[in-house]
């Protein structure tokens, strides 16, 4: 059996670790997949799979898209999000 250790973490600790661990984990993925950086840029997710990449709900995705925190992009009646971006906004979150 295992012993497991409980401690008090900050917010902004916790949050800036899974942050890091989350783009470090995407950066490993996307050098997997040896996209080229134009497919990367033009790259376009939906809200699951934002939401998914990011480890959030869809009601905080929706949050942080109106709150100006990510870019949400409107086509029709569909919702898209810019990978390199949701990329960008994940590095912005690590560094508050």
């Amino acid at each position: 059996m295992q012993e497991q250790i409980l401690i008090s973490i900050p917010y902004e600790k916790l949050l800036n670790d899974l942050t890091e661990r989350l783009v470090s984990a995407n950066n490993s993925k996307l050098t997997q997949q040896e996209l080229k950086p134009k497919e990367l840029k033009d790259e376009l997710l939906t809200r699951s799979e934002t939401a998914k990449l990011l480890g959030i709900s869809l009601p905080t995705l929706h949050t942080w898209s109106l709150s100006g925190k990510l870019t949400a992009y409107r086509i029709h009646t569909r919702v898209r999000y810019k990978r390199v971006e949701v990329m960008g906004a994940l590095i912005k979150f690590k560094v508050k």
